[in-house]
């Protein structure tokens, strides 16, 4: 997706934050969207891990979420693109549903 279609008309800039509990870690991940001369880029972020806040670019962030959800660095190289070997796919309508089920229905086999 480019960032062209994720940053709002006429603005030039925005950014989008997720917070999230992984395991006893509280997360919260903020990415930027910056308009400049050549079109839009990434900006720098942040991750805050149990209110550990860590800066980084956009490739460090990557890195460091990727590192965080448990994907195998072997697959994390330029030349493969097998990341999504390991990502669920989940309608969204189904995604709410799992969000809001009691946490021993969510890990129940379907």
């Amino acid at each position: 997706m480019s960032g062209e279609s994720l940053l709002r008309y006429g603005k030039k800039q925005g950014y989008v934050e997720l917070n999230f509990k992984l395991g006893e870690n509280n997360i919260i991940i903020k990415r930027t969207l910056k308009r400049g001369k050549n079109g839009i880029a990434q900006g720098p972020g942040y991750i805050i891990i149990n209110d550990k806040k860590y800066d980084g670019t956009p490739t460090e962030l990557k890195a460091r979420i990727l590192e965080l959800i448990g994907y195998p660095p072997e697959l994390l190289t330029k030349t493969k693109t097998l990341i999504y070997r390991y990502t669920v796919y989940v309608p969204q309508e189904r995604m709410k549903q799992i969000i809001m089920d009691d946490a021993e229905l969510r890990l129940e086999p379907s």
